[in-house]
C-alpha cells in the first residue's frame, strides 16, 4: 500500500537533510509504533523493514527503546537471514 502526504517544499527538504528518505522513515515510524503498541507482530514488522537480518532488527529495536516480546521468539522469521 502506498500513502502519501503533502509537505510544503522547504519543510520537505529540512526532514529529508535530517531523516533521508521520507517514505522509508515514515514507513519506520509506523512500524515501530504498530510493533510498540502490540498492533503489529515481529514478524509484520520484519517484512515492512525488509532486508533487515534477525540482529540488525534487534538493533534496529534497540535504538528505538523497544525490547523484543517474548513470544517473538517463535516467529516465522525469527531464525531466518541470521547471521
Amino acid at each position: 500500500m502506498n500513502i502519501g502526504i503533502e509537505l510544503p517544499e522547504d519543510v520537505a527538504q529540512v526532514l529529508e537533510e535530517k531523516w533521508g528518505d521520507l517514505s522509508q522513515y515514515a514507513a519506520e515510524i509506523l512500524a515501530v509504533e504498530g510493533y510498540r503498541s502490540g498492533v503489529l507482530t515481529a514478524d509484520q514488522l520484519h517484512r515492512t523493514l525488509s532486508a533487515r537480518t534477525r540482529l540488525q532488527l534487534d538493533k534496529f529495536l534497540k535504538e528505538h527503546g523497544i525490547g523484543r516480546r517474548a513470544t517473538d521468539n517463535h516467529s516465522p522469521e525469527a531464525g531466518h537471514n541470521s547471521v
